[in-house]
This record gives structure tokens, C-alpha cells and sequence, in this order.
């Protein structure tokens, strides 16, 4: 499947447009309880392997939320100055099983992490993507986007940022208007 126009951001979101609850992260109250457990026995027996995690997606899509990623490891990481990522940028069409994002480093330091930028990955991708579909189908027509409606005010920003990746050109939150105008 080829998924075509939208959005390619080829300059970073800068870490501060992101707030993170960065201790509440850090203690793991948003992680799966054996990422824990596994940063718990690495630090327990002093086992620090350097580790290269890779992070694809199972099917073709529009990648988006990886800035998002990529700040929140460098926010909320213990010890993010030793890790290294490299990855692809948000609106990149992704084909399956291709890496999208490598990290590396202390497995200790980011394991707690994993949760978190899966499910960033997840959402801004499958927004991104569904939403591109419909503006193909839509071939020129305006389309309209009302993520407030069916969802908590707290993800209307991320969600438009994504849509906006996916190809919308127009939301009806005046304030959505005008924060991705500056993103772009």
C-alpha cells in the first residue's frame, strides 16, 4: 500500500514544546510492571549491558509522535546523556517490520520508558495514517476534524499534530490553529 501527501517534518520538535509528569515517569507509574521489575534486577546485580533497542511498526503507515519520543527520553531517561537515538521523522511513510527508531545504551536507564513511546508510537501513528487515507478518498475536499468530541481535552493538541501529519489542512479549535501553524 502506498500512502502519499501529508506532512514530512524534516526539523525536530524542540524537547521544551513537550510536558512530561517527569517524576511520576521516572518512578514508573505510567510502565508495565516487568519493565520495572527489569530495570530492578539489572541495578540489583550491577548488570549495565549497552543494549540497541530497535522499534519498528507490523504495517505500512505514517509515522508520527517520534519527537515526542525522542523527548521524552531525553527528559525522562535516568542518565539520557549516555543514550543514543537515531530515527526517522514524523510523516515518513513506514513500511512493515522497518526500523523506525534505535536506541542505545544502559537498558537500566530507559526500560521504564518503553510503555510510554510505544503507545506515543501507536496513537499519532494510526491518527496519522487514517487520517491521510481520508483525505486521499476526500481528493480535494475539505475535510473536517473534531478530535474534542470523542476524546479528552488532553490529547486534542497531539492528536491535531498528527492529523496535521496525516494531511488535514484546517481544525475548528482556533487555538489547535494556531499552535501547528507554528509547527510547520
Amino acid at each position: 500500500m502506498q500512502i502519499t501527501g501529508g506532512t514530512i517534518m524534516t526539523n525536530r520538535l524542540p524537547v521544551s514544546h513537550f510536558n512530561f509528569p517527569v517524576e511520576k515517569i521516572k518512578t514508573g507509574y505510567y510502565s508495565d510492571a516487568y519493565f520495572l521489575r527489569t530495570e530492578e534486577i539489572l541495578n540489583s546485580d550491577n548488570h549495565h549491558p549497552r543494549v540497541l533497542m530497535q522499534v519498528f511498526q507490523r504495517e505500512t503507515q505514517i509515522l508520527c509522535g517520534i519527537d515526542e519520543v525522542i523527548a521524552l527520553i531525553k527528559t525522562c531517561a535516568h542518565n539520557p546523556e549516555n543514550i543514543i537515538i537515531h530515527a526517522l521523522h514524523d510523516g515518513d511513510t513506514i513500511a512493515p517490520w522497518e526500523t523506525l527508531l534505535t536506541i542505545e545504551g544502559d537498558l537500566a536507564d530507559f526500560a521504564h520508558l518503553e510503555t510510554i513511546y510505544l503507545g506515543i508510537l501507536a496513537r499519532q501513528s494510526r491518527i496519522a495514517t487514517n487520517v491521510r487515507k481520508v483525505v486521499e478518498a476526500a481528493n480535494g475536499k475539505s475535510v473536517l476534524f473534531f478530535p474534542a468530541r470523542y476524546d479528552s481535552y488532553v490529547t486534542q493538541e497531539e492528536d491535531g499534530y498528527a492529523a496535521m501529519i496525516g494531511g488535514l489542512k484546517a481544525f475548528p479549535q482556533m487555538l489547535m490553529q494556531k499552535r501547528l501553524v507554528v509547527l510547520v
